[in-house]
Protein backbone atom coordinates (compact mmCIF):
# COMPACT_ATOMS: atom_id res chain seq x y z
CA UNK A 1 0.00 0.00 0.00
CA UNK A 2 1.48 3.33 -0.98
CA UNK A 3 2.09 5.71 1.92
CA UNK A 4 -0.42 8.26 0.65
CA UNK A 5 -3.26 5.84 1.36
CA UNK A 6 -1.83 4.05 4.38
CA UNK A 7 -3.87 6.02 6.92
CA UNK A 8 -7.09 5.63 4.95
CA UNK A 9 -6.39 1.91 4.58
CA UNK A 10 -5.89 1.63 8.35
CA UNK A 11 -9.17 3.44 9.06
CA UNK A 12 -11.10 1.26 6.63
CA UNK A 13 -9.40 -1.87 7.92
CA UNK A 14 -10.52 -1.01 11.45
CA UNK A 15 -14.06 -0.14 10.35
CA UNK A 16 -14.58 -3.22 8.17
CA UNK A 17 -13.34 -6.06 10.33
CA UNK A 18 -15.85 -8.58 8.94
CA UNK A 19 -14.30 -11.71 7.47
CA UNK A 20 -14.76 -13.09 3.97
CA UNK A 21 -18.49 -13.86 3.64
CA UNK A 22 -18.08 -17.00 1.53
CA UNK A 23 -18.47 -17.56 -2.19
CA UNK A 24 -22.26 -18.03 -1.97
CA UNK A 25 -22.68 -14.47 -0.69
CA UNK A 26 -20.66 -12.57 -3.29
CA UNK A 27 -22.85 -12.34 -6.39
CA UNK A 28 -26.17 -13.30 -7.91
CA UNK A 29 -25.44 -16.22 -10.24
CA UNK A 30 -27.31 -18.32 -12.78
CA UNK A 31 -26.12 -21.87 -13.43
CA UNK A 32 -28.16 -22.05 -16.67
CA UNK A 33 -26.29 -19.11 -18.25
CA UNK A 34 -22.48 -19.35 -17.84
CA UNK A 35 -21.78 -15.87 -19.27
CA UNK A 36 -24.27 -14.21 -16.93
CA UNK A 37 -22.66 -11.08 -15.44
CA UNK A 38 -23.12 -12.32 -11.89
CA UNK A 39 -21.19 -15.50 -12.74
CA UNK A 40 -18.34 -13.45 -14.21
CA UNK A 41 -18.34 -11.17 -11.17
CA UNK A 42 -18.15 -14.16 -8.84
CA UNK A 43 -15.16 -15.56 -10.72
CA UNK A 44 -13.33 -12.23 -10.37
CA UNK A 45 -13.94 -11.98 -6.62
CA UNK A 46 -14.27 -15.61 -5.52
CA UNK A 47 -12.01 -16.42 -2.58
CA UNK A 48 -10.38 -12.96 -2.54
CA UNK A 49 -10.25 -10.76 0.50
CA UNK A 50 -10.87 -7.07 -0.09
CA UNK A 51 -7.33 -6.45 1.11
CA UNK A 52 -5.87 -8.73 -1.58
CA UNK A 53 -7.32 -6.44 -4.27
CA UNK A 54 -5.07 -3.61 -3.05
CA UNK A 55 -1.49 -4.38 -3.98
CA UNK A 56 1.16 -1.64 -3.94
CA UNK A 57 0.18 -0.18 -7.29
CA UNK A 58 -3.54 -1.05 -7.17
CA UNK A 59 -2.98 -3.26 -10.23
CA UNK A 60 -5.32 -6.04 -9.11
CA UNK A 61 -8.33 -3.82 -8.49
CA UNK A 62 -7.61 -1.78 -11.62
CA UNK A 63 -7.75 -4.96 -13.71
CA UNK A 64 -11.11 -5.85 -12.14
CA UNK A 65 -12.55 -2.39 -12.84
CA UNK A 66 -11.32 -2.46 -16.45
CA UNK A 67 -13.96 -5.14 -17.00
CA UNK A 68 -16.65 -2.54 -16.18
CA UNK A 69 -18.18 -4.52 -13.35
CA UNK A 70 -21.83 -3.96 -12.64
CA UNK A 71 -22.43 -3.47 -8.93
CA UNK A 72 -26.05 -4.58 -9.36
CA UNK A 73 -24.91 -8.22 -9.54
CA UNK A 74 -23.35 -8.15 -6.08
CA UNK A 75 -25.35 -9.59 -3.24
CA UNK A 76 -25.66 -7.09 -0.38
CA UNK A 77 -23.24 -8.95 1.91
CA UNK A 78 -20.66 -9.33 -0.86
CA UNK A 79 -20.88 -5.67 -1.82
CA UNK A 80 -20.56 -4.55 1.82
CA UNK A 81 -17.48 -6.75 2.22
CA UNK A 82 -15.67 -5.18 -0.76
CA UNK A 83 -16.65 -1.55 -0.03
CA UNK A 84 -13.25 -0.66 1.51
CA UNK A 85 -11.41 -1.74 -1.65
CA UNK A 86 -13.86 0.19 -3.82
CA UNK A 87 -13.47 3.33 -1.69
CA UNK A 88 -9.69 3.21 -1.89
CA UNK A 89 -9.81 2.58 -5.63
CA UNK A 90 -12.09 5.56 -6.23
CA UNK A 91 -9.79 7.77 -4.12
CA UNK A 92 -6.88 6.66 -6.29
CA UNK A 93 -8.78 7.42 -9.47
CA UNK A 94 -9.52 10.97 -8.25
CA UNK A 95 -5.78 11.74 -8.13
Amino acid sequence: MCSKYSELFRILDDAFVRGYPGDDYIAVVRSDYPRYEGNVLLEDFKGKSWRSLLDDDFLVIKSVFRKNINFAFFKAIGFAYYVPAFLLYFCLEKD
